[in-house]
């Protein structure tokens, strides 16, 4: 393979007003690329987002263990649903280890909640970093793709125009979608538009179930309670209980049906102590837009116990038996702890 000769653009030390390497990132997305870069041919899938000013040409460059550029081009004439394709040729004389891919996009003041200064309107002003790796030494197992008549297979689900706590966006959308003709699985990696993700709603609610309650008397300084999020709606990706007591709970992500019976939205948590406690579950979308819902356990102290007991007889003579009897009421999960005993006689 002929050695191609790319100039480097340090494009990791350009001045831009936001830093993106989250994993999670909002502007830019690594929807496929190798586990390790091999020697020869291979490719990088990468999707922007409607955050990014359209019609302006976004920048990449990938960096080696040694700081040196790696030949990388966009394949032209081809778009996979709004991912652009990126191909990566890596050579015998390439670094091995760590390597940085850098992506540069320009934000659109006019698609974020933020506000841009102006030095930074106009210009790159947001930078992607991912570390991937690189090995010249490994067999190319990637496969060959043939670009001539490519072809697309995408099941889509055509959304209405929603409003997100992120900010006002108007565009139909695919929810989901998949480069290889089939379904991807609801809950795994989708070509979604992170900007329009519709809104998520929190439903929180007892289970009825025999030894559960959200109201009522503490028995042994336990009182067990089980509730629901099974009702909530959206595109979920966290789930987090907060019990009132300063305890947390983190439940199932995603709206998933139940397996084998099970629900797995149901959580349990036990309190020690008597009280009212307001339980909540806050559900979040990949947008970071969140909704809770509240239930409200109310845990009485029970009724102290009243000590009582009954003798058979309170005289009698040297090694007479006597027999003690506990009257007390109120006993049953309800003491932690009683003694009863007999006393020297007096003058004895």
């Amino acid at each position: 393979m002929l050695e191609k000769i790319v100039r480097q653009r340090d494009l990791n030390l350009v001045d831009v007003y936001i830093e993106d390497s989250d994993a999670t990132s909002k502007y830019f997305e690594v929807l496929e690329s190798p586990q390790v870069l091999p020697p020869g041919r291979s490719s990088i899938l990468i999707n922007g987002s409607p955050f990014l000013k359209k019609g302006t040409e976004i920048l990449a460059e990938l960096l080696d263990s040694e700081g040196k550029p790696i030949y990388i081009s966009a394949i032209a004439n081809l778009l996979e649903g709004t991912a652009r394709r990126i191909g990566v040729e890596v050579y015998q004389n390439t670094a091995p280890g760590r390597a940085v891919l850098t992506i540069l996009g320009e934000i659109d003041p006019a698609a974020v909640d933020f506000v841009i200064p102006e030095e930074f309107q106009g210009v790159y002003n947001v930078r992607f970093q991912k570390t991937l790796s690189v090995n010249p030494n490994v067999n190319n197992t990637e496969p060959i793709r043939f670009l001539r008549r490519p072809q697309i297979a995408v099941e889509e689900v055509v959304m209405s125009q929603i409003t997100p706590e992120e900010g006002v966006f108007g565009v139909d959308i695919v929810k989901s979608g998949s480069m290889y003709g089939k379904r991807v699985p609801f809950g795994e990696q989708q070509v979604v538009n992170p900007a329009n993700i519709e809104r998520v709603s929190a439903v929180l609610s007892p289970v009825v179930e025999a030894g559960f309650g959200t109201e009522g008397t503490i028995n042994n300084r336990k009182f067990p309670v089980k509730l629901s999020s099974g009702q909530s709606d959206g595109m979920i990706v966290r789930r987090l209980y907060s019990w009132g007591d300063g305890s947390t709970t983190t439940g199932n992500a995603y709206n998933i049906s139940p397996v084998g019976g099970l629900a797995p939205y149901n959580q349990t948590h036990e309190y020690t102590k008597a009280g009212t406690y307001i339980a909540r579950v806050i559900v979040t979308s990949p947008t970071g837009q969140h909704d809770e819902a509240t239930q409200l356990v109310n845990i009485s102290t029970p009724q102290a116990p009243v000590a009582d007991y009954s003798l058979s007889q309170i005289t009698g003579s040297i090694n007479t038996s006597i027999t003690f009897s506990d009257l007390t009421q109120g006993v049953a999960n309800n003491i932690d702890s009683s003694a009863s005993g007999f006393w020297t006689p007096v003058g004895r």
